[in-house]
């Protein structure tokens, strides 16, 4: 991940927003020079994803395009889009050479039934922040505090005999890779019952939207909101201040 990964998560909600304003120019039958900036905004934010290698990203974006386009395109339109999308996402994976081998590389993996290689070993950060809640049950282990608690997790689980990922030189892991697993791990039991608030809140809050007349807005929000959730389980988009603010 590292930069790569951070540029494939920020770059989720652009290409949401790119989509939702081009079905808002397509509805209202323009079809001027904002139409065709969108259309390549939307193509360079689609490639430059595609390049970034970072599968979670992708399929945020596949999740919040279904939501989007479910929610706002007429009827008729839904299994075009859906048969145009699929379509997309093969000419990137055929075109993109880097995205490509990663793919292969993972079907690879998936047919082994290797699911620690298939997630890139973020079976380790999971199983060592299970560990951390069950053991700091009350307060965990402080705010940012799961780096330094990391590794001896890591060998006390060793010494269960878990087996850990073999195939990376990272002796720890500065987060969980999983903002819910690393609320539990730095804040305990009352830290995901604040973070469990904070989602009512947001179901709350898009609930609001729901109830009002525009469906474009409806739309854009439910699909925004589908987008973030995905990586949230497998990485840490809140951390990235690039990532974080759009969606707050």
């Amino acid at each position: 991940e590292g930069p790569l990964g951070d540029l494939g998560a920020y770059l989720v909600l652009p290409c949401l927003v790119a989509q939702w304003t081009l079905l808002r120019e397509l509805a209202s039958r323009r079809r001027g020079p904002v139409l065709a900036v969108v259309a390549a905004a939307l193509a360079i934010c689609l490639y430059a994803m595609a390049v970034t290698q970072t599968i979670s990203a992708l399929a945020a974006v596949a999740a919040g395009s279904l939501v989007l386009w479910g929610l706002l395109a007429p009827r008729r339109f839904l299994l075009p889009a859906v048969a145009g999308g699929l379509g997309l996402a093969a000419v990137l994976v055929l075109a993109v050479s880097p995205l490509r081998a990663r793919v292969v590389e993972k079907a690879g993996e998936l047919a082994r039934g290797d699911w620690n290689y298939v997630l890139t070993g973020r079976l380790d950060p999971w199983r060592a922040a299970v560990f951390l809640l069950a053991e700091h049950p009350l307060a965990g282990v402080g705010q940012g505090g799961f780096q330094a608690e990391f590794v001896p997790a890591k060998l006390a689980l060793l010494g269960r005999g878990v087996t850990f990922f073999a195939g990376t030189a990272e002796a720890s892991f500065e987060n969980a890779h999983d903002e819910i697993l690393d609320v539990g791990a730095d804040l305990g039991v009352p830290g995901l019952l604040a973070l469990g608030w904070g989602i009512w809140l947001l179901l709350g809050a898009l609930r609001r939207v729901a109830a009002g007349r525009d469906r474009r807005e409806v739309a854009l929000a439910w699909g925004g909101a589908v987008a973030l959730a995905l990586p949230s389980l497998f990485q840490f988009p809140f951390r990235i201040a690039l990532v974080a603010f759009p969606f707050l």
